[in-house]
């Protein structure tokens, strides 16, 4: 979604637009966000480590589902300002905030500050969705990506067949 709404004017102000704001500064927020985005990529209801395991102390932050987290979450980087790279949160937020850009992976500060009458463009046009994840997850004790039974699904079907 991110890339058809990158390089064009879809809110008709006369300048290209942005599918999405990130804000990756080193040292600051975006971290959290990617751990967000990471959290998909390598806990799982097999796993629960994140960043080591904890009896044997080993690293899992250079794991296989942490390097797939990077991956998609660089596949962003085209889709926002190149700029981005270095923005603080709060700059983030202000480019989603002047109806710029469509996409803003954060939580959930950002839909008050979308309400203020003298700071918001997107006022009363936002919306919320899950953070985009994966039907598979790294395994620390294989060493290998492996399938995700996803938790939603199995409460969908709990729900349809009325035993909820």
């Amino acid at each position: 979604m991110a890339t058809f709404f990158t390089g064009w004017d879809w809110n008709g102000d006369g300048k290209n637009d942005w599918g999405i704001s990130l804000h990756a500064k080193v040292n600051e927020q975006g971290f959290f966000h990617f751990l967000t985005l990471a959290g998909a990529f390598v806990v799982s209801p097999d796993n629960k480590y994140f960043f080591f395991n904890p009896e044997t102390m080993k690293p899992l932050i250079n794991s296989e589902g942490h390097l797939r987290a990077l991956e998609h979450y660089a596949k962003f980087l085209p889709t926002g300002p190149k700029e981005a790279i270095s923005w603080t949160l709060g700059q983030g937020w202000n480019l989603f905030l002047s109806g710029t850009a469509v996409l803003e992976p954060t939580w959930g500060d950002l839909p008050t500050f979308a309400q203020e009458k003298d700071k918001s463009k997107v006022r009363g046009k936002i919306g919320a969705a899950p953070i985009p994840g994966t039907g598979e997850a790294f395994d620390p004790i294989s060493g290998q990506m492996a399938e995700v039974t996803i938790l939603i699904r199995s409460a969908i079907r709990t729900a349809e067949a009325g035993t909820a």
